[in-house]
């Protein structure tokens, strides 16, 4: 991704994308164009089951991303955000899961949260992506579950049907 915010930067990241693409030997594709966002942003792992949404972390992006490159970045859990914005943006991906006939299985989510302290917190969050897997890197090896269970190890029991009762995530730190 690359921010623009005028026409000019956007024709320059156009062209950045298409010489990058050509060196790889990729050929042209259409670009997808988004409004930026302003504001933190936090990653929310979960499970759904039988359409209910189990919050398995969510990760606070400390780092502002702002552009006009968006790398990857440390990510914190558990998040330090207030309790209500927690909730807002847990509301906010269970029903974008639900529009879209995810049922079961992992959901990824990435939630922009605008900078208006005076707006109620679910007219602030805004879902930037949603899709039907784990987080992938580094950050899915920080979670463990209570069973033993890493993340990838959850989502198997869970898709061949097996008990996930007492499948708490253990706090950050506690022994194997």
């Amino acid at each position: 991704m690359i921010r623009a915010d005028d026409d000019a930067a956007a024709e320059q990241a156009s062209e950045r994308i298409e010489a990058i693409l050509e060196s790889i030997g990729e050929p042209k594709t259409t670009l997808l164009v988004e409004e930026f966002i302003p504001g933190v942003e936090v990653a929310l792992e979960g499970l759904l089951r039988a359409g209910t949404l189990e919050v398995l972390a969510l990760f606070d992006k400390p780092d502002p991303l702002d552009g006009p490159y968006f790398e990857e970045t440390i990510y914190l859990t558990p998040s330090l955000l207030p309790v209500a914005l927690q909730g807002a943006i847990t509301e906010l991906v269970a029903d974008a899961a639900r529009a879209i006939g995810i049922e079961e299985g992992p959901v990824h989510a990435e939630v922009r949260i605008r900078p208006d302290d005076a707006a109620p917190p679910a007219a602030r969050v805004v879902l930037i992506e949603l899709a039907a897997r784990t987080i992938g890197g580094r950050c899915a090896t920080a979670l463990h579950f209570s069973t033993g269970a890493t993340l990838e190890e959850l989502v198997l029991r869970h898709a061949l049907g097996r008990d996930l009762s007492g499948a708490t995530r253990r706090p950050p730190g506690a022994s194997e």
